[in-house]
């Protein structure tokens, strides 16, 4: 920053005299020289040393211009800078700017004085920012282009990593107001908590007043897709109001997140599900369906849960009041759901999904419970029972608890024809 600093005075300076008219040329003797050297911060941020280089010569039309470089560990930094004239302003050209990132974010972030969380982040890649533009003064206009290649971060404390990763932006800057033109960024794969995501896509676009349009913005899991409608977030209020599309999503691969509910899933899923939170309101409880892939049945057998289902359903239906005691047992008949009732909770009838709806509660009705999902099924068997209709309650983080039960809203509903 000194050295720009005294770069531009001296600059400036030279050209002091031309404010009156614009020659055609310079019309001063060509001036060259050079100066280099090397400097290294002293305040503890760890930044390596660097070589740097100011090549003055003369321009296209003989006036001066100035060509910078900066070399380090992982660091090779070009700029040409041209002064400002009469009636024009100066130019600048980022030719080159790359940085390997593992060798320079953890002490970029120390001299930012930004915290770094979790303390095991690493991160790698090379960025390579260029740009061009105006100067004049302290007047600075340009476009800057910066492009993240072989990047990758991971945290083993949390039991993450993301890799194959690349980005690209372009900035626009007036002054001090910079303003997004455009983003995109890829991931190849990121693995948490045992899941894996491949082929996650954002793309985004600047918008009027700072917004953000978000025009794309999707990834790949549990052998589907999940996709995100476009939407406009405002930094200054941030807000999603967007849906998100599934298809393709595997119940296999569900299946093994919640044990503790189901034995075994097949097939493949796909809906809609709104999408709805707010920095003032964290997310609102919304509503969405997940209806069967055409062509792909999907059926499901429930984890081992005895009394799950007759617990509600006495063996025999008696037809007498209790107060007939001993009457009451000789009047009675075999309820001819129980035993299908008590072969779907321990698991041996498979049953076929017809429908599911998903609803997130964050501080819903059962304070606790954070998400529930309606399900309505049938025996893949013919049997007694026509559908079967339960809820599943997540409490908390869905790697906590997960309770499968029946509440007021269940129904067995009979077919009489059997």
């Amino acid at each position: 920053m000194l050295l720009r600093r005294l770069l531009v005075a001296g600059l400036l300076g030279v050209t002091g005299s031309l404010a009156a008219a614009e020659p055609a040329a310079w019309p001063f003797p060509p001036l060259t020289g050079e100066l280099a050297g090397k400097f290294q911060l002293t305040d503890g941020s760890g930044l390596p040393e660097i070589a740097w280089r100011v090549q003055v010569v003369a321009g296209a039309d003989g006036g001066p211009q100035a060509d910078i470089e900066a070399k380090g560990p992982g660091l090779a930094l070009r700029v040409t800078l041209t002064p400002p004239r009469a009636g024009r302003p100066g130019s600048w050209t980022l030719r080159e700017a790359d940085l390997a990132v593992a060798e320079w974010w953890r002490q970029a972030a120390a001299r930012a004085g930004v915290p770094v969380k979790p303390a095991d982040l690493t991160l790698g890649g090379t960025l390579r920012v260029t740009g061009e533009g105006t100067w004049d003064g302290p007047a600075w206009r340009g476009t800057v282009r910066a492009h993240l290649t072989d990047a990758r971060a991971a945290s083993e404390e949390q039991a993450w990593s993301a890799g194959d990763l690349a980005a690209e932006a372009e900035l626009v800057f007036v002054g001090p107001a910079v303003a997004l033109r455009a983003a995109q960024v890829r991931i190849g794969l990121v693995q948490f908590a045992g899941v894996a995501v491949r082929q996650v896509v954002l793309e985004v676009a600047g918008g009027e007043a700072g917004r953000v349009e978000v025009r794309r913005a999707q990834l790949d899991a549990f052998g589907g897709r999940l996709a995100l409608a476009s939407f406009t977030l405002d930094p200054a209020a941030p807000a999603i109001r967007t849906a998100a599309e599934f298809s393709g999503i595997a119940l296999g691969e569900l299946a093994a997140f919640v044990p503790q509910a189901l034995a075994e899933a097949r097939g493949q899923v796909a809906g809609r599900v709104a999408v709805n939170w707010s920095l003032q309101a964290g997310v609102q409880p919304d509503a969405g369906g997940l209806d069967m892939a055409p062509g792909a049945p999907a059926t499901f057998r429930l984890a081992k849960s005895p009394g799950l289902l007759t617990g509600r359903a006495p063996a025999r239906i008696a037809f007498l009041p209790a107060w007939t005691g001993p009457l009451r047992a000789w009047f009675s008949a075999d309820n001819p759901a129980y035993d299908t009732l008590r072969r779907i909770e321990l698991g041996e009838l498979p049953l076929l999904l017809e429908h599911l709806q998903v609803k997130l509660l964050p501080d819903g009705p059962d304070g606790a419970r954070t998400a529930s999902v309606e399900v309505a099924a049938r025996p893949a068997e013919g049997t007694a029972v026509e559908r079967v209709r339960f809820s599943v309650n997540l409490s908390g983080p869905l790697t906590q608890v997960l309770r499968l039960g029946l509440d007021d809203r269940t129904k067995i509903q009979l077919n009489p024809a059997r």
